[in-house]
């Protein structure tokens, strides 16, 4: 109810430019630093707020833009998938923060450089995945750098499934990029299908999941997969 009303006010605020102007100088800041400072128990409300005044007041929070992408990034892991939808939906906003420009690049220019850092990291995080296999993932080119995601335990028996969990996570922050109007190389956004692609092709052929396709008496299912 909270950040119902919460989000009401700031709607409604940012529509009168005097209310507006003394709410964005005045407040904002404040308010997005308790909402980062919340306990975890309180973490879907707090992202709520975060979200709203990023949409409403987007210039404003333009100066915490770094400490709001930390703490998105930091809910990818988790094992709730409502605050990881969230998290995304949120870290797909951070290119529109501050005064039209961001570290003194425009808006397109920031969207641009956010998605290539996630490419990279989903091309390293299929790396990671196969890991040790004889299949070498295609290595990624474009100008974009690894985000500055939480280390994951490598000695966990789970790594690989907290890895996989992470590439769902990174690609739900990808799409919502993806749905503002904007030009992208497509080459770049399809290389991480491909590459995963591929790889998982060739690994699923060598681990023999597709012997199948060779001796069809076999039984064995074939994975809708055309031989």
């Amino acid at each position: 109810m909270a950040v119902w009303v919460l989000r009401e006010l700031l709607r409604y605020s940012s529509q009168l430019p005097e209310l507006g102007r003394e709410v964005a100088m005045n407040h904002i800041p404040s308010l997005v630093s308790s909402l980062l400072s919340l306990k975890p128990e309180y973490q879907l409300a707090a992202m709520e707020g975060m979200k709203a005044c990023m949409t409403h007041y987007s210039r404003a929070c333009g100066s915490l833009r770094g400490k709001l992408a930390a703490y998105f990034l930091s809910k990818m892991d988790t094992s709730s998938p409502q605050v990881q939808e969230l998290a995304c939906h949120c870290y797909a906003l951070l290119p529109g923060l501050g005064t039209g420009f961001a570290q003194g690049m425009k808006y397109s220019e920031s969207w641009s450089q956010q998605l290539h850092c996630l490419l990279s990291s989903l091309h390293r995080l299929t790396e990671e995945i196969y890991q040790g296999s004889e299949t070498e993932p295609s290595r990624y080119e474009g100008p974009g750098v690894d985000l500055p995601l939480p280390t994951l335990n490598d000695t966990d028996p789970y790594h690989v499934l907290h890895l996989s969990q992470r590439f769902t996570a990174l690609s739900k922050c990808l799409a919502q990029l993806l749905r503002y109007q904007l030009p992208v190389t497509a080459r770049h956004c399809l290389s991480v299908s491909l590459s995963l692609s591929l790889t998982r092709s060739r690994y699923l052929t060598q681990e023999g999941f597709l012997s199948g396709c060779d001796n069809p008496s076999s039984g064995r299912p074939r994975a809708g997969l055309s031989c």
